[in-house]
């Protein structure tokens, strides 16, 4: 996959939808809850199935591809107010 679909796929997921990136979605994903609160549960959920997932997009986007995709594909906002708003903020919590 390429980082555009990546990122495309962590904010798919980041909003408990499937993400045709990973393939065909599992049977009955929809209907299942987004986690269970009991760690201990055998209850099928979203989260059990999505956070291996959205590991792997943290791995190849990093922390900056995350927010810039969820900026422009989410959010729907131009790449330079992500990187005003991003270049900003890093250089402030340097203070």
């Amino acid at each position: 996959m390429t980082r555009k679909e990546y990122g495309i796929a962590y904010c798919d997921l980041n909003c408990w939808r499937w993400s045709d990136f990973f393939g065909k979605k599992p049977n009955g994903f929809d209907e299942l809850p987004n986690w269970v609160d009991d760690n201990d549960s055998n209850i099928p959920n979203k989260m059990d199935i999505i956070s291996p997932l959205i590991e792997e997009c943290r791995n190849k986007l990093k922390n900056w591809g995350m927010s810039y995709y969820w900026w422009r594909f989410e959010l729907e906002r131009p790449w330079y107010e992500w990187a005003l708003w991003y270049y900003l903020k890093v250089d402030l919590q340097r203070f």
